[in-house]
């Protein structure tokens, strides 16, 4: 991949950083919730390197696995594992490309989120990259356990935001009082 096809959007800092490029018109809700996901996948497995997730179409992606694969259709998701072996960081790991289309279509036929279905496709992508496979029956049924295990961690990622909470107000207490009631905070997105 060109470095001038895309352009990064956001970044994460240390050994793994995973960089979001948008190419088109594409974007996603809450981008570092999915970056903070696919770097943890890359810190859980040691891999260290810059990963770039390109969020395409599905003219761009048919292209892709057309030059690449020799398939002529769009698909859901390609890696590639692009390791130059440069310095102490890793140098790039790979890229992951996924189709916002292929997303939108079947998060409409799944009844889901559309941005849930494209962390799943870039969950699946970033696996390959640090060494999942899905050919044989036993690795499958490892990259589809290691899959859910991530998207939960996604998922709880919507809830894992700070609670908001009520400004505090000073209260003089009278003697005998009781404690006060605090707010309780509420979970969401």
């Amino acid at each position: 991949m060109s470095a001038q096809r895309h352009r990064p959007a956001i970044g994460l800092e240390g050994a793994a950083s995973v960089e979001v490029a948008r190419r088109g018109r594409w974007t996603i809700g809450d981008g570092r919730r999915l970056q903070r996901v696919l770097r943890r996948i890359l810190d859980d497995h040691r891999a260290a390197g810059a990963l770039s997730l390109a969020l395409v179409g599905d003219g761009e992606i048919r292209r892709l696995h057309r030059e690449y694969l020799g398939v002529d259709a769009p698909t859901d998701v390609l890696s590639f594992a692009l390791r130059d072996g440069g310095g102490p960081d890793g140098g790039v790991l790979g890229e992951v490309v996924v189709s916002c289309d292929t997303a939108l279509r079947e998060a409409a036929r799944r009844g889901i989120e559309p941005e849930r279905e494209l962390a799943l496709y870039a969950i699946h992508g970033t696996l390959h990259l640090v060494g999942f496979d899905d050919l044989a029956p036993l690795e499958r049924r490892r990259m589809r356990e290691a899959e859910r295990r991530y998207l939960a961690v996604f998922d709880a990622g919507r809830l894992a935001s700070p609670p908001r909470r009520a400004p505090r107000r000073r209260a003089r207490r009278r003697a005998g009082a009781g404690r006060r009631q605090g707010s309780q905070a509420r979970l969401g997105r």
